[in-house]
């Protein structure tokens, strides 16, 4: 068996942009679970971990490539960046292997044309993971 190793890891979640971010906030007993009142979602107000919409418009202004991605593949994306940036792997590299971890991927899609091939393969995460 070949060995495996571990270089980078990233974790983005309302708590932080960063692995080291969440655990601190964790650490000081913070959730990413608050009182959401989004009316688009649900008429009474509920408990739960989202991001605000102004943090995917703050990513987007940041980097503008981003504009044509869905919320999942931003975070993906900003997630596999961060992951990287001091790291000294190169993400095409066929050593390097990147493991995606998601309790939603693509969700919001579910939402459109459930009937639409094209929509259907880019709710698959190894479809994320492509692009």
């Amino acid at each position: 068996m070949s060995a495996v190793y571990i270089v980078a890891d990233n974790i983005i979640s309302p708590l932080g942009e960063t692995t080291a971010e969440n655990f601190l906030q964790l650490g000081k007993n913070m959730s990413g679970i608050q009182l959401q009142v989004r009316a688009s979602m649900n008429k009474e107000p509920f408990f739960a971990s989202l991001f605000p919409t102004s943090q995917f418009d703050k990513w987007k202004n940041e980097q503008e490539v981003l504009s044509n991605f869905t919320r999942f593949e931003i975070l993906l994306i900003r997630s596999i960046q961060g992951a990287l940036q001091n790291s000294g792997v190169t993400i095409s590299s066929p050593e390097t292997m990147v493991i995606i971890s998601s309790t939603k991927g693509n969700i919001e899609l579910l939402e459109q044309d459930a009937n639409d091939p094209d929509i259907i393969e880019r709710i698959s995460l190894h479809h994320s993971a492509k692009k």
